[in-house]
């Protein structure tokens, strides 16, 4: 079993501003250090205790989604591995780098950036998953996939000086062809998405050059106006209130009901994208962390200098920024901190019930630990010497960089 530190895991207070909203007092230091020796219990053989090492590995990016690996090669070529180190494909695809990956069904949906003749470019590429045959490839980046309609909402930046922002193209999941379910498909208008409580699409948000704000019903396949003509930066459904977040100077949050489009309350927003729902609240994200919004009234209930890969039950809050970074599971309902882990780091999003933290000490090395959501258990899973910002964590496999080796560890 590999060993850590208790003064790696350490718990006082950091000695921060007092905050405008009320904050729950961190961990102590004898339960954490209980977590991490599991109550002095006999050692149990768990499944990263035999990680897989690749030899021979060259430098390039890289992601984990699910029990599988991805690697970029300088040349563009991308590699699919199984946990066990087996090389299942290898596909050039013209990427410099990988940022995302999802499994979706047969297929695997990486989003990248481009190299060769047009570097720097986004772009999203749906691969099938046992042999790593492209099936589609679009330019952009995915903002939603509703798996349970087949569809991918896919970003389009503009290239025109007069819309500056980010519009949307639907697309069909399993072929990449554009799909327009509605009357007829705008030409040169912005489109922005509206996500449901259960990573659906809900509709999309229609501006078109008349000033007019209209809302495409995904349910309905019906188009409704909102009376006022919101420019909307974000928007997000839950149940029956859709919650706009107003683009421009002087943005607002304005909460809508969903069947009448009627305005029920506005207040001056924080500058951020709608993170989705914290418990009974609504959780916004601005530069100050994130903030949990009471859907009837607009009032913040509780903020945290945290904010969430993804909402969820116990919440995962993440702080960046070396000394000041932090990990904390907290109570979507109160914002009470559950767990307090200060200088840790958190390796991706949590999954499959865990989230993968690390923390490097000064002698370089860099502590993993995974850290069990509905038990709150922390788990020491190993000790590396590598560089920052080299590890990707799937919930279900670990894997970490190192000079011209990559080693996993399975994780459940």
């Amino acid at each position: 079993m590999t060993g850590i530190d208790l003064d790696v895991v350490p718990v006082t207070a950091t000695g921060r501003r007092p905050p405008r909203w009320r904050r729950w007092p961190a961990v102590t230091a004898i339960s954490v250090a209980a977590l991490l020796l599991g109550g002095g219990a006999a050692p149990v053989r768990r499944p990263w205790d035999r990680p897989v090492t690749l030899d021979a590995v060259p430098p390039g990016g890289m992601v984990v989604v699910d029990d599988s690996l991805y690697l970029v090669r300088p040349d563009g070529v991308v590699t699919a591995y199984a946990a066990s180190g087996e090389k299942r494909w290898s596909v050039p695809l013209g990427a410099a780098n990988l940022y995302h990956a999802e499994a979706v069904a047969d297929l695997v949906v990486l989003g990248g950036i481009t190299g060769g003749a047009d570097p720097g470019s986004g772009f999203t590429v749906a691969v099938e998953a046992a042999t790593g045959v492209p099936r589609w490839r679009r330019s952009g980046a995915v903002r939603l996939i509703d798996r349970a309609a087949g569809l991918v909402v896919i970003d389009e930046p503009s290239r025109q000086v007069a819309r500056p922002r980010a519009s949307y193209r639907l697309l069909e999941l399993a072929t990449g062809r554009d799909v327009w379910p509605w009357a007829t498909r705008p030409v040169d208008e912005t489109l922005t998405p509206v996500a449901d409580d259960g990573g659906r699409l809900a509709g999309l948000l229609q501006r078109d050059a008349s000033g007019r704000t209209l809302l495409l019903d995904a349910g309905t396949r019906q188009d409704r106006l909102l009376a006022d003509a919101p420019r909307v930066a974000d928007a997000y459904r839950s149940g029956d209130d859709l919650l706009l977040l107003t683009d421009g100077t002087g943005a607002q949050l304005v909460m809508y009901d969903w069947e009448t489009l009627r305005p029920r309350w506005r207040v001056a927003a924080p500058v951020g994208p709608l993170s989705g729902r914290c418990g009974p609240w609504l959780c916004v994200v601005d530069e100050d962390g994130t903030a949990a919004v009471d859907p009837a009234t607009g009032q913040v209930r509780w903020r945290h200098s945290g904010v969430p890969a993804v909402v969820g039950q116990p919440l995962v809050l993440h702080e960046f920024g070396g000394t000041a970074a932090r990990l904390t599971l907290a109570d979507p309902t109160s914002g009470r901190p559950l767990l307090e882990l200060p200088g840790w780091t958190g390796i991706g999003a949590p999954a499959a019930g865990r989230q993968v933290a690390s923390r490097w000490s000064d002698d370089g090395r860099n502590h993993i630990v995974a850290v069990e959501l509905a038990s709150r258990r922390v788990q020491p899973v190993t000790t590396v010497v590598v560089a920052t910002d080299s590890c990707a964590s799937s919930g279900l496999l670990l894997a970490c960089r190192g000079p011209g080796t990559l080693t996993m560890w399975r994780l459940g």
